[in-house]
């Protein structure tokens, strides 16, 4: 599977990383995973997901990346729409 290749429903590119220890089928990760943990110099903890600051899940660009856990990340969205949440 080449780079870039977004799966059926998917709303994020994955990314051919076999070596990852949580690969999907084929050996793809979700890209923001993976330009987050090269940001960090580490793998997402147990519990940790990746929060897209800006709200757009294509922007992986390292700096609207951020580590978050899954309960705080869950709450920071709900009922936050992407342009609410710009503002935060």
């Amino acid at each position: 599977m080449p780079d870039g290749y977004q799966g059926k429903g998917s709303r994020y590119h994955t990314v051919y990383a076999p070596d990852h220890p949580w690969p999907r089928k084929h050996g793809l990760i979700d890209e923001h995973v993976r330009v987050l943990e090269l940001k960090l110099g580490r793998r997402l903890r147990p519990g940790e997901v990746v929060h897209h600051i800006d709200g757009d899940k294509t922007n992986n660009d390292p700096s609207n990346l951020a580590p978050l856990k899954r309960g705080k990340h869950t709450r920071l969205h709900i009922g936050r729409t992407p342009v609410q949440m710009e503002l935060l």
